[in-house]
């Protein structure tokens, strides 16, 4: 299952008293924000798709010293696009079938670059008996999605901590 996973370590305060309870909310609240977050950038992959990918999110929300949160989707069109496909060849289900498919086509979706874009099918219907797929190039989605959000958790967890400074470790 293709996983975009993101960690942090709790930032230590020497000296200071910890405090449970308040570090607990902040840092919920702050996952609970990243979580619409990195949800609402994963689906910027699939936007322009007829059928969506089914996107889930989890944290670790028990320990507060080493958090993370993954977001995730089980469909295997993330994976095909995501690290890409060798060439192949594309028959049809039935023996003796023909393949039928338009003559055009523009991807919604290009290397290295989110979100996807319009895109489809069009053209003249084109017949064959089997199709050499030349393969898709890897979009590296997960890589984008890591570069792009990585350093975000880490800051609204940093901030999450300096909100909770004062209660938590007796006056920050």
């Amino acid at each position: 299952m293709p996983t975009v996973g993101f960690k942090a370590f709790g930032p230590t305060r020497k000296g200071m008293v910890f405090n449970d309870k308040a570090v607990r909310k902040e840092i919920i609240s702050a996952l609970n924000d990243f979580e619409k977050i990195a949800l609402r950038e994963a689906k910027t992959i699939d936007q322009t798709f007829e059928t969506p990918f089914d996107w889930k999110y989890f944290t670790n929300r028990l320990f507060v010293a080493d958090m993370e949160a993954r977001v995730w989707t089980d469909d295997p069109r993330y994976k095909w696009l995501d690290e890409g496909t060798k060439p192949h060849i594309i028959q049809p289900k039935k023996p003796g079938g023909i393949l039928a498919f338009p003559s055009v086509f523009k991807p919604k979706t290009s290397p290295r670059r989110l979100p996807s874009q319009p895109g489809g099918s069009s053209g003249e219907t084109v017949f064959a008996k089997l199709v050499h797929h030349p393969g898709t190039e890897p979009r590296n989605y997960s890589r984008q999605l890591r570069l792009l959000l990585d350093n975000r958790f880490k800051q609204m967890l940093d901030d999450a901590f300096d909100r909770a400074a004062p209660d938590a470790f007796g006056g920050g």
